[in-house]
């Protein structure tokens, strides 16, 4: 039997003859692309001649009426092309109102302002390269994939973290997010060579390290109850098809991103906080079949968190909110699929615990031993993931952005046990069960601490703080100071390394692999220092439960 893998590049080879029949006598335009289903006409991106756009290309059918809370639905061909000009909508989003860090003081983590949210969202975004870089009907070579999965706790985010007006008034990210950085594709040269990249990603293009370069896919995925419904009419499997969402976005980019110079047989992926955890159940879930070539989980793990409501009480009290109290799970679920979406999410964000005996109403990935596992302490001793290589990274003071927000200050006791067990010993795990069986694995820990992005003193190195660095949008508050945007070029270009080979890019980089015995833990802007500082590999693992 032929695998997922081989039928898809079957896929792929067909497609390249009808995306360029006649190819020597053709005229190219690189703003219409023509992927196996569809073409689609991008842009150049605002202000930047080296940088082409492809934005809201569907990479699954809406999932909407007797399609929401089921698997994604492969795409259908479509006659007419599509209009890729900018960002689709992102998905239904939860927003409880509550005060935080990010709403307060760093909306650059955000979706940005006015950002259309409805169901039909399963859509990508690419950013390749254009001029001599960008692949022609001509060309030879293929460019390295970076696919971006964005996180958001599974109940909020998306790929549009741009400003339409914002870049093409000031051409960057500076006035937009975090996680929007297109325009410096291309244009700045390395002390260390990396070859160019296209990115498809769930939120928004790379630059610095990856200057010289595409860009990358960001993808929309579904979140909170109509990604993760886990109903009692599902029967315990596919509860997360968000996850499968996922899943679906890399096919299509494994099957198409070759119409984009993109090559798809080197491909990494990458997220950070639920998108980390997101890209580290993936290996898990497809451990056999993974199509990309490595992974980079920044602050998440796939044993973080996940649901433990066994019984689908949450999905039946919002249920009965919207007027589907049924006599069946079966009539429950059809009655939801039918439900308005707005009165589904307000339910959810308007939801009172205090109100409700105490109990939370959440909806995240649930084990359904498809997508998501209930045992991954013993699927980690077994070897059971995908055993590629992979960077696994976190930021020194996770917690102070994540505990309850106090402008004074949080509980330092509290943002030190969640950084501990949240992520500093579920990243150690994870290394180290990798390691054991050979796997190329690097750690990371990133320290640092910069004006632009630190509103607060008591912040330091936060949660999402190394997404500035890694996405070159520090500047988006200030100025980088010269240690800050030379730290921003070495983390760009190590991630640059990884995704050109991850093999042995990070040897050649000169990060030593994941030994807990040695000095292998990497750290990243540590007392202002520009280039890794290398301490023990178990160095801030002594608290973590045996």
């Amino acid at each position: 039997m032929l695998s997922i893998r081989t039928l898809l590049l079957l896929c792929v080879t067909s497609a390249t003859s009808l995306a360029y029949p006649g190819k020597s006598h053709r005229a190219f335009d690189d703003l219409v692309v023509r992927t196996n289903l569809f073409s689609v006409q991008g842009i150049q991106w605002p202000n930047s001649t080296d940088v082409r756009f492809f934005g809201g290309i569907p990479y699954a059918e809406p999932p909407v009426g007797s399609a929401r809370f089921q698997p994604p639905i492969t795409k259908k061909p479509v006659v007419e092309t599509i209009d890729a000009s900018w960002f689709g909508p992102s998905c239904i989003q939860y927003n409880s109102g509550a005060a935080t860090v990010y709403s307060q003081n760093l909306t650059g983590f955000l979706l940005s302002p006015g950002q259309q949210q409805s169901e039909d969202c399963l859509t990508l975004n690419v950013w390749a390269p254009r001029g001599r870089q960008a692949y022609s009907a001509e060309s030879t070579g293929l460019l390295p994939v970076m696919i971006w999965i964005h996180g958001g706790g599974f109940t909020s985010g998306g790929a549009a973290k741009c400003d339409r007006r914002s870049v093409e008034l000031f051409g960057s990210a500076s006035a937009t997010g975090h996680q929007c950085n297109g325009i410096s594709l291309g244009e700045s040269q390395h002390s260390y060579p990396i070859d160019a990249i296209v990115w498809t990603a769930v939120s928004g293009p790379l630059t610095g390290g990856f200057h010289t370069t595409a860009a990358a896919d960001h993808f929309s995925y579904r979140l909170n109850i109509f990604g993760y419904p886990n109903a009692a009419a599902l029967e315990g499997g596919n509860l997360n098809p968000g996850l499968l969402d996922q899943r679906k976005a890399v096919e299509w980019v494994y099957q198409n991103i070759h119409a984009f110079g993109g090559d798809a047989e080197q491909m990494v992926l990458f997220g950070q906080s639920a998108g980390a955890q997101a890209v580290d159940k993936y290996a898990y879930a497809w451990a056999f079949d993974p199509l990309v070539k490595g992974f980079i989980p920044q602050s998440g793990s796939a044993a973080d968190s996940s649901s433990t409501d066994s019984q689908h009480t949450n999905f039946t009290h919002v249920a009965s909110q919207v007027g589907c109290t049924a006599n069946s799970k079966d009539e429950e679920l059809a009655c939801m699929q039918k439900a308005n979406a707005t009165a589904i999410i307000e339910v959810y964000n308007k939801y009172n615990a205090s109100l409700n005996g105490g109990n939370s109403l959440s909806f995240a990935p649930s084990p359904d031993n498809i997508t998501s596992f209930g045992n991954y302490t013993d699927r980690r001793a077994r070897g059971l993931c995908a055993r590629l290589p992979t960077l696994v990274t976190q930021t020194n003071n996770e917690g102070a952005s994540l505990v309850a927000f106090d402008p004074a200050g949080p509980n330092q006791t509290a943002v030190d046990a969640f950084t501990l067990l949240r992520m500093t010993c579920p990243q150690s795990q994870s290394a180290l069960a990798r390691a054991d069986y050979d796997v190329p694995v690097w750690r990371t820990r990133y320290f640092g601490e910069w004006p632009n992005v630190n509103p607060y003193s008591w912040l330091g190195a936060y949660h999402s703080s190394d997404l500035p660095m890694v996405f070159a949008t520090s500047e988006l508050l200030g100025p980088n100071t010269p240690a800050e945007a030379a730290t921003s070029q070495y983390m760009q270009d190590a991630w640059g390394a990884f995704a050109r080979d991850p093999v042995n890019g990070l040897v050649e980089y000169g990060w030593p692999k994941y030994d807990p015995n040695a000095d292998t833990l990497i750290k990243l802007g540590f007392e202002n220092h520009t280039a890794a500082v290398f301490g023990p590999g178990d160095e801030y693992d002594s608290g973590c439960p045996q």
